[in-house]
C-alpha cells in the first residue's frame, strides 16, 4: 500500500512540475539577451550600428541601438555626431525555440540630410537645398519582421525587413541658406522600406 501511494505521489509530482524552457542550450542555459552587429538599408540603426537587447518574458525583448546614418554623412563635415541614430523597438518572438519569427514596432531618430532621394520635393527644390550643412532631425516609427537564430554555441544572427515613417522633423538647417530651404510643412518620402542582417552572440 505505501509502495503505491509513494508511486502515485511521485508521479503527480512529475506531473505538477514545470516542464524545460525550450529556449535553454546544450547545457541547459536560459538566453537572456544578445549583442549584435547590424548592418543594412535605411535600417533604424543607420547603415551600421550596434544594438543590445534583453529579453523582458519569455516572449517579448526589448531592444536598443545606435549607429551611423548613410544619408547625413555629408553632413558631417564639421560635426560627427550629425551621422548618429538611435533606435528603441520591443519585439514579440513567435516561437520558443532558439529560432523564431520575431516582429517589432519601434521608435528611432537621426538627422536625415536632403539629396534627390530624400526630403527634397521639386526638381528645383533638390537643387536648391543640396548643401553639405544641409539636414534635419527626424523621428521614425519603424515596424519590422525577421528571423533570429540563437545556436547553442552561443553565436546569434537576424535577418530583418521593416518599413519606417516619419513622426516628425526639427528646423531644416542649411548654411548656406538658400531660398529652397525654408521649413515646408508638406514632407515627401514620408515613408521608406528598409532590410538588414545582424550578427552577434547572446548571453
Amino acid at each position: 500500500m505505501m509502495r503505491t501511494f509513494g508511486l502515485a505521489f511521485g508521479l503527480a509530482f512529475g506531473v505538477c512540475l514545470p516542464a524545460p524552457a525550450q529556449t535553454a542550450d546544450s547545457r541547459g542555459q536560459q538566453p537572456r539577451g544578445a549583442l549584435y552587429a547590424v548592418a543594412g538599408i535605411g535600417t533604424p540603426v543607420g547603415f551600421f550600428g550596434l544594438e543590445g537587447l534583453y529579453r523582458v518574458v519569455a516572449n517579448v525583448e526589448v531592444a536598443v541601438g545606435a549607429g551611423l546614418g548613410l544619408s547625413s554623412q555629408d553632413t558631417a563635415q564639421n560635426n560627427q555626431l550629425h551621422v548618429l541614430q538611435w533606435a528603441v523597438m520591443p519585439r514579440y518572438r513567435v516561437g520558443a525555440g532558439l529560432n523564431a519569427l520575431v516582429i517589432g514596432l519601434g521608435l528611432s531618430g537621426g538627422n536625415y540630410s536632403h539629396s534627390r532621394v530624400s526630403l527634397c520635393g521639386s526638381q528645383e527644390e533638390e537643387l536648391e537645398c543640396i548643401t553639405p550643412q544641409s539636414w534635419r532631425y527626424t523621428l521614425w516609427s519603424n515596424l519590422e519582421i525577421g528571423g533570429e537564430y540563437w545556436a547553442a554555441s552561443r553565436v546569434a544572427f537576424r535577418y530583418f525587413a521593416g518599413y519606417g515613417h516619419i513622426l516628425g522633423q526639427g528646423a531644416r538647417q542649411c548654411v548656406p541658406a538658400p531660398q529652397g530651404c525654408q521649413d515646408e510643412s508638406n514632407i515627401p518620402y514620408a515613408n521608406i522600406p528598409y532590410f538588414g542582417i545582424a550578427v552577434g552572440g547572446w548571453f
